[in-house]
């Protein structure tokens, strides 16, 4: 069912994407990365601390159930990926803890030191999708900046967000 909504709200979001999108300040968003469209900006959000943000869509024609959904996350020092992006998924989603660690990444060129969170739940009758995942690779930077990277997907999308996530941080200043 999740993949059948983002497979969905994409057709619906499609058209609109062929126009011109404003960047967030502090972001760096091409049209397309590594088979992902860009299908939607802001420049401002109702989260605390995130000042804009870009959203990518990567999806298999071959097979529907087969997407992505990426967000990229501009802040600054107010931004608590604890509070915004952990909390809200684990109590309100239903959402379990699988993985929380900083780990070396790749971002602009260079490697940098990110928290990563990586949350799933269990799905119950929807064929060979039998769970989501919701991973969020956040860099602490000068100035107080935060840039963070949130991946939705699912058990058969697994192997998609990886080139998607690799190409979009390299894009990053």
């Amino acid at each position: 069912m999740f993949g059948r909504i983002l497979a969905l709200s994409a057709l619906v979001v499609g058209p609109v994407c062929a126009a011109e999108k404003p960047v967030p300040e502090g972001l760096v968003c091409p049209a397309e990365a590594a088979g992902a469209e860009l299908i939607s900006t802001a420049l401002a959000s109702t989260e605390p601390g995130v000042t804009g943000l870009c959203v990518y869509y990567a999806y298999d024609e071959a097979d529907p159930d087969r997407n992505v959904t990426l967000t990229l996350r501009v802040g600054n020092a107010d931004y608590d990926p604890e509070r915004s992006f952990k909390a809200p998924k684990m109590e309100l989603g239903g959402m379990a803890l699988v993985d929380e660690a900083t780990r070396p990444v790749g971002f602009a060129g260079r490697t940098a030191p990110a928290t990563i969170i990586v949350l799933s739940a269990k799905e119950a009758d929807l064929g060979e999708i039998t769970d989501v995942f919701d991973t969020l690779t956040v860099f602490l930077l000068e100035g107080g900046r935060t840039v963070s990277l949130e991946e939705e997907y699912t058990n058969v999308s697994s192997d998609l967000p990886g080139p998607i996530r690799e190409a979009l941080l390299a894009a990053q200043k």
